[in-house]
């Protein structure tokens, strides 16, 4: 396989997932990239499922955690289904088995840690009229309040967010628009933004959070706003897990946290109810008689 072309096929594939957030594009684009590069190594000659087999047992050898191994197979299949549908030369009659699906539970934070990130950054907000402290404070409550992915966050645009109306339209994944409540301290926060950078500063449909550089945050910007304020290894996606959490343990109902969420399948959001089912044991555990040992 000549290595050039591959890479030119990789590209066109990329080129037509119109509907992909671009943070997706360039994983899809690194795991293809390995793929042809591995591909290359162990010298098999196109990318049959008997290929894939052989180029997967290499994975297994590099010890990848089965969820990257899922993933990449994942991003491999629908390279392959492309190559079928463009030039037909493919043969998938075996389907690729790399295994089963590792359901690991999402790890929210301790409320109290939640608080005192938040505590943290609204007060140097309310003490500061710096853009970039105004901000932090604004996208770490969207992010716990409204359960917001990092991409979504980062993406926002002026007029997304409505403060009166008290919710904010996100554009998800595969480019879905869901509406989605905001706390009252997100609407603090929305406000007091507003007044340090004034609207006349901002423009419909323009991204309202920018770097040193004037430049639009990326999600790697956004994380680095949760380690700014986070005095223990965290992730944004963790305030996710606890805005989830929180509101199971709240007693709100599956389907509306599935809305918020943005979850194509309830039972994607059901891994919350693991967790809440346990903080309820803890709870059974400490405070009901039969289960108290004294």
């Amino acid at each position: 396989m000549d290595k050039g072309e591959l890479i030119e096929r990789v590209q066109n594939y990329i080129g037509r997932r119109l509907s992909l957030a671009e943070s997706t594009k360039a994983q899809y684009r690194s795991d293809l990239y390995d793929l042809v590069d591995v591909a290359i190594e162990v010298g098999v000659p196109d990318f049959s499922n008997d290929s894939l087999r052989i180029i997967f047992s290499h994975y297994r050898k590099q010890k990848l955690a089965q969820r990257t191994i899922l993933r990449k197979a994942s991003v491999a299949r629908g390279f392959v289904d492309f190559l079928n549908s463009t030039e037909g030369k493919v043969d998938a009659s075996r389907p690729l088995n790399v295994g089963k699906s590792v359901h690991s539970l999402p790890r929210p934070m301790p409320t109290s840690t939640t608080a005192r990130i938040l505590d943290a950054a609204e007060a140097a907000a309310r003490s500061s009229k710096e853009r970039t402290v105004a901000q932090d404070w604004l996208i770490l409550e969207l992010l716990y309040g409204s359960g917001l992915r990092v991409s979504e966050v980062a993406n926002i645009t002026f007029g997304q967010i409505d403060a009166a109306g008290g919710y904010v339209r996100v554009i998800g994944k595969g480019a879905k628009v869901r509406d989605v409540p905001i706390s009252k301290a997100s609407t603090s926060a929305y406000k007091n933004f507003l007044s340090v950078v004034g609207i006349s500063s901002l423009r419909i449909g323009e991204k309202i959070f920018i770097n040193s550089r004037s430049n639009p945050l990326t999600p790697r910007d956004v994380r680095r706003v949760v380690d700014r304020w986070s005095t223990t290894p965290t992730s944004p996606h963790r305030f996710r897990h606890s805005f989830a959490t929180d509101l199971l343990n709240g007693g709100a109902d599956l389907r509306s946290v599935q809305e918020m969420m943005g979850h194509s399948s309830v039972a994607t959001t059901s891994i919350y109810t693991a967790i809440s089912l346990s903080a309820l044991k803890e709870v059974h555990a400490k405070t009901h008689p039969l289960s108290n040992d004294d």
